[in-house]
């Protein structure tokens, strides 16, 4: 992903936000919280699924690429873009994971805040 994620973006809301949480364990605060980790979560899910669209689609691509028998020229232009594929496909895939960390925590975040409401309104 070449421009920065919106995932990457409001991650740092998501910092924020528990952060706050930390300091001032207010209903507001917890409400911002899970608004916050929600909206990471939805973008990070979108996120994923366009990340693993485009995996699907490089390795489709490498998929169909075949060595020529006899001729040297076509082996190395064949040989050079299938290197390409795969550093694409590496690139996507550690972006992958690091989505996928990331709404993990945000999973997490928005868990402890509903705990956290759920007893503040008991």
């Amino acid at each position: 992903m070449a421009e920065l994620s919106q995932t990457l973006c409001n991650q740092r809301k998501l910092c924020t936000a528990a952060y706050n949480v930390h300091e001032e364990p207010t209903i507001e605060s917890w409400q911002a919280l899970l608004s916050v980790a929600d909206t990471v979560n939805q973008s990070a899910v979108e996120e994923l699924i366009q990340l693993k669209s485009e995996l699907a689609e490089l390795m489709s691509s490498s998929m169909k690429l075949s060595l020529p028998q006899d001729d040297a020229d076509e082996e190395e232009l064949i040989t050079n873009r299938l290197c390409e594929l795969n550093a694409e496909i590496e690139e996507k895939a550690q972006s992958f994971v690091e989505l996928n960390a990331i709404r993990l925590d945000a999973q997490q975040e928005a868990e402890r805040a509903r705990q956290a409401l759920a007893t503040q309104h008991s």
